[in-house]
């Protein structure tokens, strides 16, 4: 995907009107849904990419036929690559290349990916894993990797933000994880 792709995220009330949002989005745009799933509790998350005109317009067409069962949306434009591909599950780490970690923990799904993408374009760090409200109760949380000074720096700016959005879990950064602890993430 180009630099000026763009990911949009909703979170509904209501996973019967989530799909069928979903759907409506996906009609006649070009944009490609890259999931669409229940979370707890009882609710439903679509994420779809593409151009950022395109992806704006199918989230407008969506949101014309079933806001009343939006919680919170977002377009996210110009997404880092690493979390776009967190998104759908793909880390853009391995074990050889976890050093330093930090993990950012959020009560909303929208916003954790908005973190992760900010965390990634402050320093130079990779995504080691994303994870988006499936067997989470409804929460997100993301890990990062690098140099100590880039993992603080990513990490405080990705809880700095959350924080101030009232959507902080907790975060923690680990100067030198244990092997044990590296391979568990895999």
């Amino acid at each position: 995907m180009n630099r000026k792709t763009a990911l949009a995220l909703v979170e509904f009330n209501s996973i019967a009107h989530g799909i069928a949002f979903a759907d409506q989005m996906t009609k006649g745009g070009d944009i490609k849904l890259l999931d669409n799933y229940p979370t707890c509790p009882g609710k439903h998350v679509a994420i779809i990419s593409g151009d950022t005109q395109a992806v704006k317009e199918a989230l407008m067409k969506g949101l014309e036929s079933g806001n009343d069962f939006v919680l919170e949306h977002t377009v996210i434009p110009n997404i880092d690559p690493q979390v776009l591909n967190g998104a759908m599950g793909i880390p853009a780490a391995s074990a050889k290349d976890i050093d330093a970690l930090g993990i950012v923990e959020s009560y909303s799904i929208i916003k954790t990916v908005e973190a992760a993408d900010q965390a990634v374009k402050e320093s130079k760090v990779l995504l080691v894993e994303m994870r988006l409200g499936k067997a989470l109760g409804g929460k997100g949380y993301f890990i990062i990797t690098g140099e100590i000074g880039a993992v603080t720096s990513a990490t405080r700016k990705a809880a700095e933000f959350l924080a101030a959005e009232t959507n902080l879990v907790a975060y923690r950064i680990i100067p030198a994880p244990s092997d044990e602890v590296k391979k568990s993430l895999f």
